[in-house]
């Protein structure tokens, strides 16, 4: 089943009508139309006693296709190559297997990613999924994107979907803070979070910027980076991120 304009809310229902055809797989791919959606049809994948392949379409519905087998699908769908994309949101075989390790992706797997609207520039997946791999950790990283009026209901799926850490950006660095459970003292003073980890029921936000920031700082100056050695001094600011605020 195909539905290209939206995740309809029946899904379970047409769910359950096709598995009655006696078929041995089942096959829905819908349009996301929020985040949410991916976490209804992994959830559907989840639950079946059928094996069925769920896909979310469109840009908001990519994490499916990759967390498809960590949740018990058969397989998932990708295209020869990116130029020769057959339906929105489709990745390339490549670009599954070797940024992603689809193949490896198991029940196990952790996940992590970054946030963000939009995210489809990001390098951060190619980065950290490379060093995952040269560290042998069964984790995977992936681009969400999320628009501003879906990111309290995405912390609050995030558990359910594997995800153990967050990168934050543009446009959530301070609206993501409303949905946390705890605030690091430094991201609290700097009133933006970069990063978000979940951690035995707790929703934890962090900046690193600030702690990157100081420490090179502190080894340029030869100072002990724990030290209040900047304390009492003048400094020249030159900025505007979100650390600068």
């Amino acid at each position: 089943m195909h539905d290209f304009d939206e995740t309809p809310q029946n899904l379970e229902e047409i769910h359950a009508r096709l598995a009655s055809k006696d078929a041995d797989i089942v096959k829905i791919a819908c349009m996301a139309n929020s985040p949410h959606d991916v976490t209804r049809i992994l959830r559907l994948i989840e639950n079946s006693e059928i094996p069925t392949v769920g896909i979310c379409m469109g840009d908001m519905g990519m994490p499916s296709r990759i967390l498809a087998g960590k949740f018990g699908s058969p397989f998932s769908f990708a295209t020869f190559h990116h130029e020769r994309t057959i339906a929105p949101g489709q990745l390339s075989f490549q670009d599954m297997t070797d940024v992603y390790r689809y193949e490896s992706i198991d029940q196990d797997t952790e996940v992590f990613g970054v946030i963000a609207d939009p995210v489809g520039h990001s390098m951060s997946p190619v980065i950290h999924n490379a060093g995952f791999e040269s560290m042998d950790m069964n984790r995977v990283y992936l681009p969400f994107r999320i628009p501003k009026d879906h990111l309290n209901q995405f912390i609050d799926d995030a558990p359910g979907l594997g995800i153990r850490g967050l990168s934050v950006t543009i446009p959530h660095k301070q609206e993501v803070m409303a949905s946390l459970t705890k605030i690091e003292s430094g991201a609290k003073k700097i009133g933006a979070v970069n990063t978000v980890i979940f951690d035995d029921g707790e929703i934890v936000g962090y900046n690193t910027d600030l702690y990157g920031a100081m420490v090179s700082l502190a080894e340029a100056a030869g100072e002990d980076p724990d030290s209040q050695w900047l304390k009492g001094k003048r400094v020249l600011l030159l900025g505007a991120g979100g650390v600068a605020l």
